[in-house]
């Protein structure tokens, strides 16, 4: 059976698939073709659509994290905050 969270899409996993197939679609006929350059920018649009898959999966782990330890998150933020903000006033004295 196939729950509700399953049933989920999120549009950026979508756009990191149709990139993923539409580069490798590209890459098979670029290859046959036989022009380097269009068969690399083929394979670019293939690397970038795995990145932006990868990129949504770690976007959801932060989501998912952030929802069941709020406090942790809170903390975290506030320190990297903190850190950012030290870092910036350093470099303008």
């Amino acid at each position: 059976m196939v729950t509700t969270d399953a049933m989920k899409t999120n549009p950026d996993e979508v756009g990191g698939i149709v990139h993923k197939v539409v580069g490798k679609v590209r890459e098979t006929a670029e290859s046959l073709v036989g022009d380097p350059a269009m068969e690399l920018k083929a394979k670019a649009q293939h690397l970038g659509g795995q990145l932006q898959g990868q990129a949504t999966d770690r976007l959801d782990d932060i989501r998912e994290l952030a929802t069941s330890r709020p406090v942790g998150s809170l903390v975290v933020v506030a320190a990297a905050g903190f850190l950012l903000g030290s870092l910036w006033s350093s470099r303008r004295h």
